[in-house]
């Protein structure tokens, strides 16, 4: 199912541009970009930011009133989310309901699978289970080909083609170590890119994490960092429509690894 990320954001544009014309505004100094990438904006957020058309607006009408209208135009799911919605009922995090360990690990890895498959729906495709690599020799829990959004935003970014993005899943009940850093690592290079995704039940110690994500810097290497709580709210993000939110959890690993600091 086809979802493009900035028809969201368009939409977004043209639903507050729509508001406008109904009281007779245009929107000349870029407002409707600061309002749109609010996250289900409150009424007060919205006063702040309409309120150099108040002076403009027929008589009779408070630029409150036209924050509720703006709003109530926002808030209501567009087509593409609502068909996400029904694409992917049945997905849902429940990511607490699997237990920790080795035994559970298989259960976590296609769990994990389905919820990356349904958030990055339209921009990361052809996903697989356990690829293998480099004539068997190698083996990535997940691996998807890399047609667009946040993964091509942060390729743009660091400068260096990223053609697939693979994912590693750690099932583990304390930190990850060494090895694990090493892994995901290892499995990048010119051929798939040097960007990778390492999944993880929870981290108590996320000053070291980041030491790890600076020793494959200094390779070249993008080891981005996400907790069960990053999923959850991936998924909401996704859930809601708040594409760019959803862009912005991303980023922000990439932002803690380019500034040396820890990602929470």
């Amino acid at each position: 199912m086809p979802s493009e990320f900035p028809d969201e954001a368009r939409l977004r544009l043209e639903r507050f541009a729509g508001v406008l014309r109904r009281f007779g505004l245009v929107d000349r100094d870029g407002i409707g970009t600061r309002v749109c990438r609010a996250d289900n904006p409150k009424l007060p957020t919205l006063n702040r930011l309409l309120a150099p058309f108040g002076d403009a607006l027929p008589k009779g009408l408070t630029v409150e009133f036209l924050s509720k209208s703006v709003r109530v135009a926002l808030t209501e799911p567009c087509p593409a989310t609502l068909a996400w919605r029904e694409h992917f009922a049945l997905v849902h995090p429940q990511l607490t309901k699997i237990d920790k360990g080795r035994k559970h690990a298989g259960r976590y890895h296609k769990h994990v699978f389905d919820l990356l498959f349904a958030i990055f729906d339209g921009s990361l495709a052809n996903g697989r289970i356990e690829q293998e690599m480099h004539t068997g020799i190698q083996r990535v829990d997940i691996l998807f080909d890399n047609m667009g959004g946040v993964f091509s935003k942060i390729a743009n970014i660091i400068g260096m083609a990223s053609p697939y993005i693979p994912f590693e899943c750690k099932n583990y009940v304390g930190d990850l170590g060494n090895p694990e850093y090493d892994q995901l690592s290892g499995r990048l290079n010119p051929g798939i890119g040097f960007v990778g995704v390492l999944i993880f039940r929870s981290i108590t110690d996320w000053g070291r994490a980041n030491e790890h994500c600076q020793v494959k810097l200094k390779d070249g290497k993008y080891v981005i960092l996400l907790d069960d709580s990053d999923l959850d709210a991936m998924y909401q993000k996704r859930h809601d429509g708040d594409l760019m939110g959803l862009d912005e959890i991303i980023l922000g690993r990439l932002r803690a690894i380019q500034l040396n600091i820890s990602a929470k």
